[in-house]
């Protein structure tokens, strides 16, 4: 990925939560520090684990239109921790790429989450002020096409079959 055009965010709060990261309608795990006043009784383990569990982080391309999940405990780095968790019983995440992603939709949910203190830049990059195009804010339900899209998609309709038309009169 070229470093210019990728946001790079880890799910990191205050509060130790994770992230329901909406574009893909699932949990992002946060890092987990027990050293945070948030978790008191959790302090009583910082023998065992001196050291915060790094938060999954998202990376998308805003040139080549891919997303990512990254888990850091994949990385050569967390060999120690990574060792210790899967002694636990617990598992790790596979890292994972998506093609083909709606970026407007990605950027907003990632900017949002910055800016509501679950997740934190990583990479020095910079959040876009605006975004290009509609993003999409609601999974429930298909999103509503705005009603000046669905008049000029009909205008645009009418246009070419008036087109093909006069061509075709013309031709006699």
């Amino acid at each position: 990925m070229n470093a210019s055009s990728v946001i790079e965010v880890e799910v990191d709060s205050s509060t130790n939560d994770n992230l329901h990261f909406a574009p893909l309608q699932r949990r992002v795990r946060g890092r987990f520090d027990y050293n945070r006043d948030t978790e008191p009784k959790a302090k009583l383990r910082t023998g065992e684990w001196p050291h915060p569990v790094p938060g999954q982080r998202i990376a998308l391309d805003l040139t080549a239109g891919t997303g990512s999940i990254i888990e850091p405990l994949r990385e050569p780095e967390a060999r120690i921790m990574r060792e210790k968790i899967e002694r636990s019983g617990m598992g790790i995440a596979e890292n994972e790429t998506f093609t083909g992603i709606h970026v407007p939709t990605w950027l907003y949910w990632i900017k949002r989450a910055v800016e509501s203190g679950l997740a934190r830049i990583v990479n020095n990059a910079k959040l876009p002020d605006k975004i290009d195009g509609e993003p999409q804010l609601s999974f429930i339900t298909r999103p509503r096409k705005n009603p000046n899209d669905r008049l000029a998609e009909a205008i645009d309709t009418n246009t070419r079959v008036l087109t093909e038309l006069l061509k075709s009169l013309a031709k006699r």
